[in-house]
């Protein structure tokens, strides 16, 4: 019987919704059934069609704890296709960072700067005799084991062969001096005590002159190993008990020299081999995670980024980072005399689960290039033939370059690199100051004329006087003050004026300052600023600091606006200031308010903010970016004639107004 052209279109039906049903059954089957991580190959073109932005990351495992990373498990499925929208129906996370990433960042902007600084001639060569590594540490030349040389062979070969070229690739074993030097003889300390139980530090390193590169491949601090052994041990006492030679920097340097003589100055490559470190694992997992997918085994090149890049800056302040940037700061007086900077880029990868490092620091720049603008910077400061030669001297220069420092860090901090700084209360105070007076004060007919030219006046009902005195014994993590109380008399008396966003410093003495009055005086070494800091003054002693605290106390938060100095008798500023008077052929009696003003793209300006008088403010701006925000800074250098005080007396105001966006 044939089929009839009705039951035919039926039965055709039946099948096409036969086969759709069992299509999207299997469909739902699939999505629901079968693991992200197990999809075949076959479905790789299908998966891979439609995928975001961060495709980058599309193959990472979804147990990120199994591959070592910093950061917890996350749902790093693949995405797929829906096979009837044609659109991704899921997105995986972005890999996270790991903590302390951005402190890393910033750091690495600071070293940076630093690296700068050094290659333009602005910081000290850090020379240090060879004959120091008779201080406690032990020389070893040769390794023992052969595998050591093949290890670390399969891990560089491909990346000698890509620097260097296949025809000289790897070198052979005997071109490459190894090195290790290990710290575990008695030695003197930097301040000379004889200690008797060593630290057991050590550096091994693989050095190839014949290619320019050294390779650190195994080490341990001295600092590191003090702090092992003493347990809750602060600071300032574990640097008292290093050897004269401890920074894995120097003990680098001094290898390269005793490998590459006569010419170490060509150095150019740094490696790091199987870094350990938990921080710098850190970051070369996020990065290689982020940028590779799986980073147990990037082969190289693995990934490369340039020293100025995020990454760059962030991987040169890890633990295993910082040497080089050591290295760069303190010996670059030492490398090639032609090389006026270094563009740095570094590649990391990973040969079966072991990260290395390797930084390239490219020379820059002939050396001709800085004599000409050497030969203007002279000029500027010596003057040209037929005028006077400006009176800027060597102070002015001094300050102006650690103006120059204090420009860059603000500028920093105003970004989001800033310091974490402690805020303290008024409390904090009690533990070895007196609060001499706290009253309402009448401003002088000087300085309430300058408050009212500026907008901002101020009256006695709104203007307070307070006046501490660090002049009692106090407790810190070290003990009680030894010093005697005419040298503990330090002092900040200052007017705090909220309502006219304003506070003026009448005097100001440091509890720092004192500490190096009284060792200067009785002839004796004056100890480090940091050994200063610790031990011999309280908690709360930074000027910037003290101020901070009171002026919130007194109603002021993020108004604060300007700083002044009323009769500048520091020695320093009053040197730059006489330097700036000059050269602007003035005399005190021809500057009243305002008087000279600089902004921070003048050299004035800056030397100004370097001085004892400038550096506070920066300090404030440095640490209290979060609520001051971004600051333009002008100086204002004028004399001052009050017939009830004294005629022509220098001042300085420093106005700190809101950047305009």
């Amino acid at each position: 019987m044939a089929m009839t052209p009705v039951r035919r279109r039926r039965l055709q039906a039946f099948v096409v919704m036969l086969v759709s049903t069992i299509l999207l059954l299997l469909s739902i089957f699939h999505s629901f059934f079968i693991p992200s991580h197990g999809l075949a190959s076959s479905q790789e073109s299908l998966a891979n069609r439609q995928l975001p932005t961060d495709s980058i990351h599309a193959f990472a495992t979804s147990d990120t704890q199994s591959i070592g990373l910093p950061f917890g498990r996350q749902d790093l499925a693949l995405n797929f296709t829906s096979a009837f929208t044609d659109q991704p129906v899921s997105k995986r996370a972005p890999v996270r960072e790991p903590p302390g990433y951005r402190n890393f960042v910033c750091t690495g902007e600071k070293y940076l700067e630093a690296i700068k600084a050094a290659f333009e001639g602005r910081t000290p060569v850090k020379r240090i005799p060879p004959q120091e590594l008779n201080n406690g540490w032990t020389k070893q030349n040769v390794y023992t084991e052969d595998q050591e040389f093949e290890s670390v062979e399969k891990r560089w070969k491909a990346a000698f062969e890509d620097l260097f070229g296949r025809d000289r690739g790897y070198p052979p074993r005997n071109q490459i001096k190894p090195i290790n030097l290990i710290q575990d003889q008695r030695y003197q300390t930097v301040l000379g005590v004889d200690v008797q139980t060593p630290t057991v530090a050590y550096s091994y390193g693989f050095y190839y002159p014949n290619r320019n590169l050294m390779m650190s491949t195994s080490s341990h601090s001295a600092a590191e190993k003090i702090t092992e052994r003493n347990q809750g041990i602060s600071k300032s006492d574990r640097d008292a008990k290093l050897p004269t030679i401890s920074a894995l920097s120097d003990l680098m340097w001094l290898a390269w020299n005793m490998a590459a003589p006569p010419a170490p100055q060509e150095l150019r490559y740094i490696a790091r081999d199987i870094v350990s470190n938990d921080e710098t694992s850190a970051v070369m997992s996020y990065l290689l995670t982020r940028d590779k997918g799986d980073p147990r085994n990037v082969p190289w090149p693995g990934v490369a980024y340039s020293g100025d890049s995020d990454e760059g800056k962030a991987l040169l302040a890890t633990p295993n980072g910082r040497a080089t940037a050591w290295l760069l700061i303190d010996h670059a007086g030492e490398m090639d005399w032609r090389v006026t900077s270094r563009q740095l880029k570094v590649n990391i990868f990973s040969v079966f689960g072991e990260y290395c490092m390797l930084w390239d620091m490219e020379p820059q720049s002939p050396r001709g290039t800085v004599k000409r603008d050497h030969k203007q910077h002279l000029r500027r400061h010596l003057g040209r033939p037929g005028k006077r030669a400006p009176a800027y001297g060597d102070d002015f220069d001094i300050f102006k370059d650690m103006g120059d420092t204090a420009v860059r860090e603000i500028e920093a901090a105003q970004t989001g690199c800033g310091q974490l700084v402690k805020d303290y209360t008024p409390e904090a105070f009690e533990n070895g100051w007196t609060r001499v007076s706290d009253r309402k004060y009448a401003l002088s007919e000087h300085w309430a004329k300058v408050f009212k030219d500026l907008g901002s006046p101020a009256t006695e009902d709104t203007t307070t006087y307070v006046e501490m005195a660090h002049d009692k014994g106090f407790t810190n993590n070290q003990g009680e003050s030894r010093l005697p109380p005419e040298y503990r008399r330090a002092e900040y008396a200052q007017l705090y004026m909220p309502s006219s966003s304003a506070i003026l410093i009448l005097d100001m003495r440091s509890p720092s300052n004192q500490v190096q009055r009284y060792y200067a005086d009785r002839g004796e070494q004056v100890p480090s600023g940091k050994a200063i800091n610790d031990r011999l003054v309280p908690p709360l002693h930074r000027w910037s600091d003290a101020t901070w605290t009171l002026w919130k106390e007194k109603g002021g938060a993020g108004n604060l606006r300007y700083i002044a100095h009323d009769l500048v008798a520091n020695e320093d500023t009053e040197s730059v200031m006489d330097s700036i008077i000059e050269e602007a052929n003035k005399k005190p009696a021809d500057l009243p308010f305002p008087g000279l003003v600089f902004n921070m793209d003048t050299e004035p300006g800056r030397a100004l903010l370097g001085t004892p008088n400038g550096i506070g403010a920066a300090r404030l701006l440095i640490d209290r970016a979060s609520t001051l925000g971004k600051r333009d800074i002008r100086f204002h250098v004028f004399y001052a004639n009050d017939p009830k005080y004294a005629p022509n007396y220098p001042c300085l105001l420093i106005d700190m107004a809101p950047t305009q966006s």
